[in-house]
């Protein structure tokens, strides 16, 4: 015989729940949910400055619509994440936050392999085997891949245990809680927010090298925009590191990747 609970969830109870989620975030997390918009904005204001276009069918030619793809769908994407944050979906803002990080891996790799790029870019062969995403996480952030990318955020995306992580609290060995609906939790809030803040870091970081004369084309206005984006991820970094000291760890993996100006 089959328990059933004396009330079954809705769905009208799961948007309850996402309002009630989104008003708790909002009001733990309000410098987060304050700012992290006014990055979005600066990301969208970029795509007007995409610079000169190099010849289409050279090396340069087709990194430039690479990267032209990157930052065009970086703005919808992060704010997707962000909604899904708000809301307390975890799991599906961290698949796209994977998203996020591969996309700024292959800029990062491809741009001192301009001649791999439609391989990439079209999953085809360079030579006799095709380019891993391991390959270029090993080359742009060394030791990355192993668990970050490859056990956690893949492994939301697929499906495998890792995914129970969010929704799932063991109480014993063979004992556990399973959450129904959507419920804010602190330490996944964090978990999901803090490498959001350091991916579009990164990618602000970039723009200069992916265009630089779109970069150079920037009215005071934008390159203002830009630069207050930079400081207020960086501040963000900074803070999480003195709150939470293990964090150190982790950003030093990211320091030369996502938190350095490269230009």
């Amino acid at each position: 015989m089959v328990n059933t609970p004396q009330r079954l969830l809705s769905y009208d109870d799961i948007l309850n729940q996402e309002i009630a989620v989104a008003r708790t975030t909002q009001n733990r997390l309000r410098g987060a949910s304050e700012n992290v918009p006014k990055l979005f904005n600066t990301l969208f204001h970029l795509t007007y400055f995409f610079g000169s276009k190099p010849n289409k069918e050279s090396p340069e030619g087709y990194y430039h619509q690479y990267c032209w793809y990157v930052y065009y769908h970086l703005p919808y994407t992060s704010r997707a994440c962000f909604i899904l944050w708000t809301c307390g979906y975890y799991l599906e803002a961290s698949q796209l936050l994977r998203n996020i990080l591969e996309t700024l891996v292959k800029m990062r790799y491809l741009k001192n392999h301009t001649d791999q790029i439609e391989a990439v870019w079209l999953n085809k062969k360079f030579g006799k085997s095709r380019i891993t995403i391991k390959t270029m996480f090993e080359e742009v952030i060394p030791g990355y891949y192993d668990i970050e990318y490859g056990q956690l955020l893949s492994g939301f995306v697929h499906g495998s245990s890792a995914s129970l992580l969010f929704k799932l609290e063991l109480i014993a060995p063979n004992n556990a809680k399973v959450d129904q609906g959507v419920v804010y939790k602190e330490n996944y809030s964090s978990y999901v927010l803090n490498q959001l803040i350091v991916y579009v870091l990164g990618c602000l970081n970039f723009f200069p090298v992916a265009f630089p004369d779109g970069f150079s084309a920037l009215t005071e206005p934008i390159k203002k925009e830009w630069q207050s984006s930079v400081d207020w991820c960086l501040d963000c970094v900074d803070s999480h590191k003195k709150e939470h000291p293990k964090s150190i760890r982790w950003y030093q993996k990211l320091e030369s990747f996502c938190v350095q100006i490269i230009c």
